[in-house]
This record gives structure tokens, C-alpha cells and sequence, in this order.
């Protein structure tokens, strides 16, 4: 699957890597680790404390800064460590749980707002599902099962801004699809709303 990552949520042309985003996710997987945090606060304050008033516990001034720097660097080793195990559930996961790459975004707690997909867009997601439905022997479908795939089937060309692509939001692409003879609609046929074309059109 290729995505092309926009430069920031809901829009294409801008970066979603915000040095803003990146600084908080950071901070909340330190903040976390709060205890480190604590121990390194109170080793530096010993630290100052041997330095200018007098040896605590016959312990040098350097050993309580060390302590201090290995606290610090401790909580954000986890914090790390929890970014690498979010990303590796990701990558990991078997494909019938890997409902789209909306699940990716909110795996990782941001959820950047959809915008409407370009005509384009939406046919060129359309096309790769009903070519999958073609595979699996399908020869008539309805929103539900288009909906359900679209949401499921890895697909090329994925952009982040537009997804998770729904059927409801794809009115024109289904339109143009008929119109094209890609589909045909079945309305006298219940449970179904469309047909199939035996093959795609080149």
C-alpha cells in the first residue's frame, strides 16, 4: 500500500509532522515515566546541595549529578520504548485487522478531520474495490459491502487527508462509475443495489 503523506491534518499541501505535535506526544510518554522524573529532580537538588552547603551522606557531588542525568535519560529510553512498541502493534498486525489506514492514524491517538475526496480520488478507490469484489466472485453488491471493503482492502495511492473514505462520501464516484457502465444499478433487486460489470472498462 502507498500512502502519501499531506503536511498537515486535513489539508494535502502541508506537512502533518508538526514540530508542535511531535513535542507534545514526546512530552506525554516522559510525563508518564513521572517517577524517573522525580528521582532526577531530587539527585540534581542533592547534587547543588553537596556543592555549595556541605557532603550529604558522605556521597560526592558528581555521583548525585550522575544519578540525576541516569534518571532522565531512563524515562526517556521508556518513552521511546513506548513509541517503538505502538509502531511495531501496527506493522505486526494481521492483515484482517488492519481495517485501513485510519486505524493507523488512530492507533497512534491523532485523528487529523477527513476532507472531501476529489472525484479522482474516490474512482481510483472505487476501481481497486470492485476489482477485488470481481476476484472474490461477486457479480452484485450493495453499499454495505462496498463500504465494508473500501474500508478493509489495502489500496494504492492512499492519502491520509481523505481517508477513512466511506461510501456516503463517494455519491459522485459511484455516479460516474454507473455512468461509465462500471456498475449498473439494480433497484427492483432487493438486498442489492448494484451489478457488477463483467469487466472493467479500459
Amino acid at each position: 500500500m502507498t500512502v502519501a503523506h499531506p503536511s498537515e491534518p486535513g489539508r494535502e499541501d502541508e506537512d502533518p509532522g508538526r514540530v508542535g505535535d511531535s513535542l507534545w506526544e514526546y512530552s506525554r510518554h516522559v510525563l508518564s515515566r513521572w517517577w524517573w522524573l522525580v528521582l532526577g529532580v531530587v539527585a540534581t537538588g542533592l547534587g547543588l546541595y553537596t556543592v555549595f552547603v556541605a557532603h550529604i551522606l558522605g556521597v560526592r557531588s558528581w555521583l548525585w549529578f550522575v544519578l540525576a542525568l541516569a534518571a532522565f535519560s531512563i524515562a526517556q529510553f521508556f518513552a521511546f520504548h513506548d513509541v517503538r512498541k505502538e509502531r511495531n502493534d501496527v506493522l505486526t498486525a494481521p492483515a484482517d485487522t488492519k481495517v485501513s489506514v485510519y486505524a493507523v492514524a488512530a492507533s497512534r491517538g491523532s485523528v487529523p478531520p477527513p476532507v472531501a475526496a476529489p472525484v479522482e480520488y474516490q474512482l481510483h478507490a472505487l476501481r481497486q474495490v470492485l476489482a477485488f469484489l470481481r476476484t472474490e466472485g461477486h457479480q452484485a453488491v450493495d453499499i454495505d459491502v462496498i463500504d465494508s471493503v473500501l474500508k478493509r482492502l489495502e489500496r494504492d495511492g492512499v492519502k491520509l487527508s481523505y481517508e477513512p473514505l466511506v461510501t456516503y462520501e463517494c455519491e459522485d464516484g459511484l455516479r460516474q462509475l454507473v455512468a461509465t457502465g462500471e456498475l449498473i444499478p439494480v433497484p427492483q433487486r432487493p438486498g442489492f443495489s448494484y451489478r457488477l460489470a463483467a469487466n472493467a472498462p479500459t
